[in-house]
């Protein structure tokens, strides 16, 4: 019987393989020689061999027809390290967060909806003092930062901060570490989507909760600029970041530390004599990083740039160390449902929920959104977040 083969568009094939992050043609699951072929035109996949290669590279077959590849945007915001390749795993949570923006942007609209944060979304500039914007957005989110610095422990302070940007309207979305791969820090730390009626931001679920509290505060800033921008985890020289980038971070450094507040506690503090205590003892109460909390004190003028980039080092350095101690990152494992509640957030989560209990939203599409396996798994989500049915 003669094979059934799928009239595929060889530049198709290399363009999705590409974008899924194989720069090579060394996809598991598929010989390179018949790849090679594939890419060629020289011969085709059958129909379930294109179905699997769809699935590897998060497209659908019939986007294999297409005669040319779509134009692309770059992705508004992507805080990890200056190598700029994307991995499969963090291809397919970038393909995950703009597929949802794109589904709640469509059900809002539907619905007669107005934009969320009208006076938000890109509605900043760079040109604006890093202090005041920082009180605007703190002000927007309505954040009670004094909650922040008493929760009990810095997992305490990130979900405080989840749930006021949520409350607001931005969906707030972390990598599946359950069932997929785990992405580097290094190359990934977060993402902001500037979509007016689906605003976004993607978190790292290996990062420390620290970390994804300083990466929610600058997120939260390009998304008030409505800018696009990739900064570095850590940048070996001061002055490497862009302008937007340096921006960023001066507004998030205000957002979690407010000028006013640091320089007292700051010079309470020091009376110590002790410079790396001091910068401990900050951290904590701050519920920011140690380096978050020497970086200030430097652009507060209390210690001096060659302090600040030698204290940087050390803390790199016992990063990496707790990097590689712990396997690349600190996501929790727990049951299932769990995990995916929190992934895909609390106001995301409810959204599909209630679509799909409208009848609005056939179950597997439900299912794909919550990144669920089964469709037990859809109510299970709902009673994490108390969903009611």
């Amino acid at each position: 019987m003669a094979r059934v083969l799928v009239p595929v568009n060889p530049e198709m094939l290399i363009w999705a393989r590409e974008r899924a992050g194989y720069a090579g043609i060394d996809v598991p699951g598929f010989p390179e020689e018949k790849l090679a072929l594939w890419e060629t035109g020289e011969d085709g996949p059958t129909v379930n061999q294109a179905l699997m290669l769809a699935e590897k590279y998060h497209r659908s077959l019939a986007f294999f027809l297409l005669s040319t590849p779509p134009e692309e945007g770059e992705l508004p915001d992507f805080r990890g390290a200056a190598d700029r390749k994307k991995t499969p795993a963090l291809q397919t949570f970038i393909h995950l967060v703009e597929a949802r923006c794109e589904w709640a942007e469509e059900v809002r609209r539907e619905a007669g909806k107005e934009p969320i944060g009208q006076e938000y979304i890109s509605s900043g500039s760079i040109q604006e003092n890093p202090e005041q914007a920082a009180d605007r957005i703190r002000k927007a989110l309505s954040i009670d930062l004094e909650s922040v610095w008493n929760s009990r422990s810095p997992e305490d302070a990130l979900a405080l901060w989840i749930q006021a940007i949520e409350e607001f309207g931005i969906f707030v979305f972390q990598n599946d570490t359950a069932t997929g791969k785990p992405i580097d820090c290094l190359q990934f730390r977060g993402l902001a989507i500037a979509n007016p009626y689906a605003p976004a931001i993607g978190l790292n679920k290996q990062d420390v909760p620290r970390g994804k509290i300083f990466t929610l505060a600058h997120e939260l800033t390009h998304l008030w600029l409505g800018s696009a921008g990739i900064s570095n985890l850590f940048p070996n020289k001061m002055g490497k970041l862009d302008r937007i980038e340096k921006y960023c971070n001066s507004v998030a450094a205000a957002m979690l530390l407010p000028t006013e507040i640091f320089r007292s506690d700051w010079e309470m503090t020091q009376s110590q004599k002790d410079l790396k205590n001091t910068v401990a003892l900050l951290s904590r109460k701050f519920k920011v990083s140690q380096d978050a909390v020497a970086r200030k004190a430097m652009d507060c003028r209390y210690i001096k740039q060659d302090e600040y980039v030698k204290l940087h080092e050390e803390y790199v350095k016992a990063w990496q160390k707790w990097r590689k101690r712990k396997g690349g990152g600190g996501g929790k494992k727990g049951n299932r449902e769990k995990n995916l509640a929190k992934q895909a957030g609390a106001l995301f989560s409810k959204m599909v929920i209630s679509e799909f209990r409208a009848g609005d939203v056939n179950p597997t599409v439900a299912r794909k959104l919550l990144g669920a396996k089964y469709f037990s798994q859809i109510d299970a989500i709902g009673e994490f977040y108390g969903a009611e049915k």
